[in-house]
């Protein structure tokens, strides 16, 4: 799902064409959600720009902290901070501290706030957490028609996928738990 650690080359392999589809697909959700590590390895947006929409609500799991505040999703918009360590709120992010740290508190937190479809694009530990806590009603998995012979390799699902669809040169897969 991504290059190896401290491999500095171009990350992204999926055929440029569904960047719509992806960007569509976040219009649709209240909030997306990754962990710091994607933060601070991809510096990414996590908006809507190839599509019609509203913004998602940018949500990052940091248990200690150790997200990069200087990265661009935090000048604009909203972005919630789940960690262990502190409360605050500021311009564009609230640093939400929760001492029993968990998907499901977290989920459970963002339910209190009105917040309950969220799309999890995050990288495989935030990914493999939801698929082992079972926190998940559907998967999406964008398969590129490249491949690299190293790099991160995506958690597994364990299940077969439901529908298939080919999407230009790419292939898009689901998936729904047991």
């Amino acid at each position: 799902m991504a290059r190896a650690n401290g491999d500095s080359s171009h990350a992204k392999i999926s055929d440029p064409k569904n960047d719509s589809f992806v960007h569509q697909l976040r219009a649709t959700h209240q909030a997306i959600l990754v962990g710091a590590g994607t933060v601070n390895a991809d510096n990414p947006s996590l908006d809507v720009r190839y599509a019609n929409g509203s913004n998602p609500i940018k949500i990052v799991l940091s248990a200690m902290l150790s997200v990069d505040v200087t990265k661009k999703l935090f000048k604009e918009g909203k972005t919630l901070v789940y960690n262990q360590l502190k409360s605050e709120v500021t311009e564009y992010v609230e640093f939400i501290k929760l001492e029993n740290l968990t998907n499901l508190t977290m989920l459970q937190d963002l339910a209190a706030r009105d917040i309950h479809s969220v799309l999890i694009e995050g990288g495989p530990s935030v990914l493999g957490s939801f698929i082992k806590d079972k926190l998940w009603d559907e998967a999406l998995i964008l398969k590129s028609s490249k491949e690299w012979s190293e790099g991160i390799k995506a958690p597994w699902l364990g299940i077969p996928r439901y529908e298939e669809i080919v999407s230009n040169s790419d292939t898009l897969n689901y998936f729904k738990p047991a």
